[in-house]
């Protein structure tokens, strides 16, 4: 039975969605400030729940906002990727708290909730988490008879580029991952590996990398892979990961040419545009500003928060003109 502040919580959600959904349908905008409450919400949910040690709702909570996630159609631009995001984090942090009983209840969730539920496949979100955690000894044999089960229920697809022959190499990969948890080496996992396809076998050699401490090779490949224009699904996570990797090893001048890029790429990443910020006095964020950003951005739509920060109206303005639009 829900306890009261619980049933509070999953209230305040069905009230979020009623107000967004329109003939059982979100449309874009909604969409858009669903996920806003959504994830305010998860997160003074996980303020107050584990301030209180409880565990159990909050873990209820995430299932509840999952599942009600799960099973709506809307026209999304992000805001899913934000839940999920926020559902992940915030399941690490139950899981690096939970007791063995709880781990099960954990496990058991992970592995009983599937596509047949929901109107997305949002069940690759649990797949990718049950695959990087639970990797203790004593769960690698439940999880390899999940992943054998789960890929006999998929139809076979003659097509390789379908979705199901998708699903089918994505498994794949997650028994490969038990074999190398089971106590590969660094050079027996490499091979194993090799059988994937580039971005599965980079992103899964990348993570092994970190894990044993091999950062040299790690960065490597990472910067192999951000030159590569068809590798772009991890392309941000690498991004952030080889400029953490910059910072720790006081290479500020490579921490400031990978901001910049990402910058010039993003101008509305509010992150890149702090941390690049900082590395500046207000006399040489000026320089940068007149003789690098402004000029490689011109008349850009995505800069004009940038332009409206940094109070250079004029360049908004242009840019609003150039692309037939006025600032909101």
């Amino acid at each position: 039975m829900d306890s009261p502040r619980l049933k509070m919580y999953k209230h305040e959600m069905a009230r979020c969605f009623s107000r967004a959904i329109r003939d059982k349908f979100i449309s874009y905008w909604n969409a858009q400030r669903l996920s806003a409450e959504i994830y305010d919400l998860l997160r003074h949910a996980q303020s107050e729940f584990l301030r209180e040690n409880n565990w159990n709702d909050l873990f209820q909570f995430t299932i509840a906002v999952y599942r009600r996630w799960s099973h709506t159609e809307m026209d999304d631009d992000g805001g899913t990727i934000l839940i999920m995001e926020t559902l992940d984090s915030i399941w690490e942090q139950l899981l690096s708290l939970a007791d063995a009983t709880e781990k099960e209840k954990f496990f058991h969730f992970l592995t009983q909730f599937g596509s047949k539920e929901s109107i997305y496949d949002l069940e690759q979100n649990l797949w990718d988490f049950l695959d990087s955690h639970f990797t203790e000894k004593e769960w690698l044999p439940k999880k390899k008879t999940y992943w054998e089960k789960l890929d006999a229920q998929i139809p076979q697809d003659a097509n390789k580029n379908s979705y199901t022959s998708y699903k089918h190499e994505h498994i794949r990969g997650y028994l490969i991952q038990i074999k190398i948890d089971e106590g590969a080496t660094i050079k027996e996992a490499e091979q194993l590996l090799q059988s994937l396809d580039s971005t599965d076998r980079t992103h899964r050699l990348a993570r092994l990398y970190r894990v044993w401490n091999e950062i040299e090779k790690e960065q490597v490949l990472l910067e192999k892979s951000l030159k590569d224009p068809y590798e772009s699904y991890y392309r941000n996570e690498y991004q952030e990961r080889l400029l953490q990797l910059s910072q720790q090893n006081n290479e500020l001048e490579k921490a400031k040419k990978m901001l910049k890029g990402m910058l010039l790429k993003d101008p509305e990443d509010l992150s890149a545009f702090r941390t690049y910020r900082s590395y500046f006095s207000p006399e040489e964020w000026e320089t940068v500003l007149t003789k690098e950003l402004f000029p490689a951005l011109k008349n850009n739509k995505t800069a004009l928060s940038l332009f409206a920060k940094e109070n250079r109206f004029d360049l908004l303005m242009a840019a609003c003109e150039a692309c037939g639009e006025l600032p909101s």
